[in-house]
């Protein structure tokens, strides 16, 4: 019989801050490893609340290796030994990775230290990641795969009852996360088990022993060995057109593409020609008006370095760069963005919304570029607002944005560049942090990128859905591209990332 770690029967939250849980109920089992993936975003943040601390519930039961500690009767707010890793930096950057492991560990209370003997326990620790990780290296100085294995092993140190992975896969490249599993796997032969939460579906059921889906603040479903496919749980999300949208995306396409082939829309978008950097090696490919590449590095970011060569911020590159017919080098800067190429950032919602200004100023502000009579801005403000009123509803009449869906606030990030319509567009990481549906969104939105005629280069370490909206997928290794997959051969692009 399995051993219950964490256990939750009909708990229900009404905290007035955070999207509630609803009558949630889910069992933790040991040595395993759980996925949880949201279809949307309710419920999700006080989940991990609720799981990591004893906070007032409105009704319901939390249960720890069979033990209640919170209840709707009591609540101690007490914190549970449940450790989260996340993007978030939980380690103290100004002690050595040493202190973080042992010196901060709940109930350590030795006043002399012996700073060999836990320099060597570190080590026995850390020499189980694979990593040259010294014990006496300030913290600070970890990279992120670095910092998420020393989290890894604080939590395993302090016996953790449950350790929750919280959307790994969106700031670490697959190799580093095909690594992390390898790691909780030898855990959980030891006895540890892992909450595994993920935002897209390919990520969590190609990891888990089991997987939770959580729609509006409950478990919907638990899914196990054959029914973790695609179209099960795009079917479960509730809706029938997700799936619908999925197969429209996967004909519309190959149309695009086979047009671009052609050569009918004329040269190149955007050509990159034997570029080098610190980071780059001889990186050569073209994207064409109306196309989706995906540039996919799987051992490093390549957003900053690819991005700061059309910025102008790094020097020390050679090669050429043509962007709309002009030919860049190093002795030549170019500035991003302009009329010619653009960048949405990643967490456009907050990165790249003004929240002093209206929703539609928000919206009109790249127009100001080309428009320098302010009665002439105020007349194609009017027109925009008539244009889109249909597409945003009533939030287009928004004077403050925190009131302004999340969607929308998406919307008016890719709608204000389908109206400045530039030759290519960079985005950076686009899914991160998104839910099934908010996904769907922003697949939608790129593809009225790509019916405007506006090339598109996705800039992420994860495949995610980018290969939904792509014609092309370029694989890149330390900054040298080792494979091009056509939408053909997409079938197989994840044994592709993990064997070349």
């Amino acid at each position: 019989m399995k051993e219950e770690i964490l256990g939750m029967d009909h708990v229900t939250t009404d905290d007035p801050e955070l999207t509630n849980l609803d009558n949630m109920t889910l069992h933790i089992f040991k040595g395993e490893i759980t996925g949880l993936l949201p279809v949307n975003e309710q419920g999700r943040k006080k989940l991990l609340e609720v799981m990591c601390r004893n906070v007032p519930l409105h009704y319901g039961r939390v249960y720890i290796g069979g033990r209640l500690v919170n209840s709707h009767l009591k609540s101690d707010r007490a914190s549970n030994r449940v450790c989260v890793i996340s993007g978030k930096n939980r380690l103290v950057r100004d002690l050595t990775v040493c202190d973080n492991l042992f010196v901060l560990r709940r109930g350590f209370r030795q006043y002399v230290l012996d700073r060999w003997i836990l320099c060597q326990q570190a080590e026995r620790f850390l020499r189980q990641s694979g990593l040259e990780i010294a014990p006496d290296m300030m913290a600070d100085q970890a990279n992120e795969l670095e910092r998420v294995v020393i989290e890894l092993v604080r939590a395993i140190v302090q016996r953790a009852d449950l350790i929750i992975f919280d959307e790994i896969s969106s700031f670490l490249s697959v190799q580093d996360v095909l690594r992390l599993h390898e790691m909780m796997r030898f855990y959980v032969k030891e006895g540890f088990s892992f909450l595994y939460l993920g935002n897209h579906h390919e990520d969590v059921i190609s990891f888990c022993d089991r997987v939770l889906v959580m729609k509006n603040g409950y478990i919907i479903k638990v899914l196990r060995d054959k029914d973790m496919t695609d179209r099960e749980i795009l079917q479960i999300a509730g809706s029938e057109e997700y799936p619908e949208l999925y197969m429209q995306l996967e004909r519309m396409a190959p149309l695009k593409q086979a047009k671009s082939a052609s050569g009918a829309q004329g040269p190149p978008a955007l050509e990159f020609r034997n570029v080098s950097n610190n980071h780059l090696r001889h990186l050569s490919f073209q994207v064409r008006p109306g196309e989706c590449v995906v540039l996919l590095d799987r051992g490093m970011l390549p957003a900053g370095e690819t991005l700061s060569l059309l910025k102008g911020q790094n020097d020390a590159w050679e090669g050429e760069i043509i962007c709309d017919g002009k030919v860049l080098t190093n002795k030549k800067k170019f500035r991003l963005p302009c009329e010619s190429a653009a960048v949405i950032e990643e967490y456009a919602h907050t990165s790249m919304i003004f929240p002093h200004m209206t929703f539609l100023e928000n919206l009109c502000i790249m127009a100001d570029r080309k428009l320098s009579s302010v009665l002439l801005r105020k007349r194609i403000m009017k027109s925009v607002r008539r244009e889109y009123a249909d597409v945003f509803g009533d939030d287009i009449d928004a004077t403050d944005m925190r009131s302004v869906s999340r969607e929308n606030k998406y919307a008016l990030v890719y709608y204000r560049y389908a109206m400045l319509r530039p030759k290519v567009l960079f985005c950076v990481r686009p899914f991160t942090g998104a839910d099934m549906y908010l996904r769907r969104h922003i697949l939608t939105l790129i593809q009225k990128l790509k019916q405007r005629g506006i090339a598109v280069v996705i800039l992420t370490t994860a495949l995610a859905d980018s290969h939904f909206a792509a014609d092309r997928l370029l694989i890149l290794d330390k900054g040298e591209l080792v494979c091009e997959l056509h939408r053909d051969d997409f079938k197989s692009a994840w044994n592709t990332l993990f064997k070349i």
